[in-house]
């Protein structure tokens, strides 16, 4: 559907050390921004495979902000129109911002 509102969270520091009873009381939270349209976007230092993961915890489809703002990973079908740049990868539309990392080990070692 269409989106009303994002809800930007950084991950690393509201969920890194959370007690479960933190995590059950954030999953509602989060929960509740669902029934207003608005999708909670985690960003972290954290994988994509991490961040599906603390996803799958929380109950959250909508995008997310992965390996410290190096790519967006938005789940795909979820826009109308396309994201210029971006390429699909396991589920997502990804626009990456940096480069890969056996890229970033050639230029290195030229």
């Amino acid at each position: 559907g269409r989106w009303r509102g994002l809800v930007f969270s950084d991950a690393d520091e509201v969920f890194h050390r959370a007690s479960h009873d933190e995590l059950t009381a954030a999953a509602r939270r989060l929960h509740a921004c669902a029934s207003f349209d608005t999708d909670v976007v985690i960003c972290s230092v954290r994988t994509r495979a991490q961040l599906e993961r603390l996803h799958e915890v929380l109950g959250l489809g909508g995008p997310f902000v992965a390996e410290s703002g190096a790519a967006v990973f938005l789940p795909s079908g979820r826009l109308t129109f396309g994201v210029p740049g971006a390429y699909t990868r396991a589920g997502y539309e990804v626009l990456a911002f940096g480069q890969a990392y056996p890229e970033v080990v050639r230029v290195l070692r030229d």
